[in-house]
């Protein structure tokens, strides 16, 4: 039965997730309290969009399973996903009950309360991308019309006049390379830095990066040469940091005057303050946000535009773009 199981996770890997739920009901059809095919099962499920099935599966593995963290922690997924906010924030605390340090759970768990600490859990954001490097830029480009890298890159081409000048380039949270892609003519040394290895796995095969780096951004900034980069570039990556205060006090540090600092937030309600974490786990930033770090660390805003960075769902993502520039 166990080959079932890894052909099912084969499946899944490669999004034929249909196939894969029918290996895994071999499985369960000789071991219907098989906790891993129980919870593998479900996240086909899911994947395959139907969150009703979804729920009724992981109610039923719960009734076969009571004691297994992921399969409250996976239901709690769903019940977000079906918007059905107090049924998450229960199994949520239930997973936490079974399993105290998981730090993805606390950190949902803290969105669906209201409560926003400065930045996510590097554990939830490295497991998180982890599960997703497969699949990732399918998901992103074809499903979710995501069109930051793009964006942004122009922001920054149209703005500047680097016809006659290569850069060297720092890609915060790099992921997969998307952005590398759209700036990789500007380089003259492009290095990127992710705290998953597997998207890092995926930068790889691109072949644009000088360098990668699986780590924190904050720790990489701050052991990095003053002087070093030109260009420091962040997209999508501010979702998962609130307080942008450590982030601008290294940019400040490692840009010489007249060089650049771009990036990309999701934005906030306008009665926001400067960052909250919202009920997805991501962090949206206020207009006025960037202006007051800017004052207080030495940028001037080049330029800055409202767009829709992507799709969740049948609903636009609207975001900002900037373009900064480290003053004299």
């Amino acid at each position: 039965m166990g080959n079932y199981w890894a052909l099912g996770l084969a499946l899944s890997s490669l999004g034929k997730n249909d196939e894969a739920i029918v290996n895994y009901n071999r499985v369960l059809a000789r071991s219907p309290d098989d906790s891993a095919t129980l919870c593998a099962k479900g996240i086909a499920l899911k994947a395959l969009g139907d969150l009703n099935k979804t729920v009724q599966h992981y109610r039923h593995a719960i009734s076969l399973q009571p004691s297994i963290p992921e399969l409250h922690h996976n239901l709690a997924l769903a019940y977000q996903s079906q918007g059905k906010l107090p049924e998450a924030e229960a199994c949520f605390e239930r997973a936490l009950e079974l399993q105290p340090d998981n730090e993805m759970a606390k950190h949902l768990l803290a969105a669906l309360r209201s409560i926003t600490p400065d930045r996510a859990p590097a554990s939830y954001v490295r497991d998180t991308f982890d599960s997703y490097a497969e699949n990732f830029d399918l998901h992103l480009v074809e499903h979710l019309k995501y069109r930051t890298p793009e964006m942004l890159a122009g922001l920054i081409q149209n703005k500047l006049n680097l016809e006659n000048q290569a850069l060297n380039i720092l890609d915060l949270g790099c992921g997969t390379g998307l952005f590398g892609e759209q700036i990789k003519h500007l380089k003259k040394r492009l290095v990127g830095i992710d705290l998953s290895s597997k998207m890092i796995a995926k930068a790889e095969e691109r072949k644009i990066y000088d360098e990668l780096i699986v780590g924190d951004l904050l720790d990489h900034m701050a052991k990095a040469t003053a002087g070093q980069f030109q260009l420091i570039v962040a997209t999508d990556v501010f979702n998962y940091v609130g307080n942008l205060l450590s982030v601008f006090q290294q940019a400040s540090r490692l840009l010489d005057a007249g060089t650049w600092l771009a990036f990309s937030l999701e934005a906030a309600r306008d009665d926001a303050n400067d960052f909250t974490l919202d009920k997805t786990g991501r962090y949206q930033h206020g207009r006025m946000y960037v202006p007051r770090l800017c004052e207080l660390y030495g940028f001037d805003e080049l330029s800055f535009a409202q767009s829709t960075l992507r799709m969740d769902g049948s609903m636009p993502v609207i975001g900002y773009l900037y373009l900064l520039k480290k003053s004299g």
